[in-house]
């Protein structure tokens, strides 16, 4: 009665040119191309999921030869993590809710998401974890939970950065200004580590801030104050990497996206948690209403 297995396909985003390369001139490389990688794992894997590692082990050695493949691939590895953790706590059922490479949506939703936001988003459907509100309304010293709290995954984003920054301190450094495959991939490794790190901090800041809301401890504001300020010098090494490499660009479901630009927005976190008062939030509510996408 059912076919198993799965469909997928570009929503709002053409797999035509690559569009978003800083330091190309005249018609981009074609996507199919540069994500060859993403689409290999796709392809393989879906006709045969019992591969082994090592096919694209090797396969990674023949892109790049002279460099520790294993090592690429465990860095690589272990810095993709990061946008599938943070999108489990912060979720957005649609694409105009949740872009987390800019930790934005669409302006006539929300724009970028605040600390306020993410103490409030709920997290995806059968992620087991708690959301950060809830969590901080029944928190209390030693607390058990059936349910993951949102300080573990800030401490699970640490765990896969480092993982990545460890096997990236093993492989040649990135040639300053290099344009090579090699050396934008080392860049995104350290794109997606810094990100990591800035939505770890984010959490840290976004929990600290709502126990701050339900005890009044002013020292929980104090911490909310310093992981955010944490947050923004992490969102400023992101930027500094992804605008090496990567344009601004316009969205079809987002909108315009600069993440330069988006280091003000970090600032504004910090002015948020420093005039936050206790009992801005009264509870936790479930989010029930699921937005319509397409209207016919």
């Amino acid at each position: 009665e059912k076919v198993a297995g799965y469909y997928m396909g570009p929503d709002g985003f053409t797999w035509g040119r690559d569009f978003l390369d800083k330091n190309v001139t005249g018609p981009g490389q074609l996507i199919i191309q540069k994500q060859w990688y993403s689409f290999m794992l796709w392809g393989r894997l879906s006709y045969d999921p019992s591969l082994p590692d090592d096919l694209f082990t090797k396969t990674i050695a023949m892109r790049f030869k002279g460099v520790p493949a294993q090592t690429v691939v465990n860095s690589l590895s272990a810095a993709s993590m990061v946008f599938p953790w943070i999108t489990r706590l912060s979720w957005g059922d649609v694409d105009f809710k949740w872009l987390p490479e800019a930790s934005i949506s669409r302006a006539s939703y929300k724009g970028f998401y605040t600390v306020k936001d993410f103490m409030e988003v709920d997290p995806e459907a059968g992620s087991n974890i708690r959301n950060i509100i809830q969590w901080a309304q029944n928190y209390k010293p030693g607390m058990k939970d059936s349910m993951m709290s949102p300080m573990a995954v800030a401490d699970t984003l640490d765990k896969y950065v480092k993982t990545a920054l460890d096997n990236l301190a093993k492989l040649p450094a990135k040639n300053a200004g290099g344009t090579s495959e090699l050396d934008y991939t080392l860049g995104d490794i350290a794109a997606f580590a810094a990100i990591g790190n800035y939505y770890a901090e984010k959490i840290r800041g976004a929990c600290n801030l709502a126990l701050y809301n339900f005890s009044s401890d002013k020292r929980k504001q104090e911490a909310a104050v310093k992981h955010l300020s944490n947050a923004k010098m992490f969102w400023m090494k992101y930027a500094g990497i992804y605008s090496s490499q990567y344009k601004p660009a316009l969205y079809n479901r987002i909108g315009r996206v600069n993440i330069t630009e988006l280091i003000s927005k970090t600032e504004a976190d910090i002015e948020i948690a420093k005039n936050w008062q206790p009992g801005t939030i009264k509870e936790y509510q479930k989010k029930t209403n699921t937005e319509v996408p397409f209207k016919k």
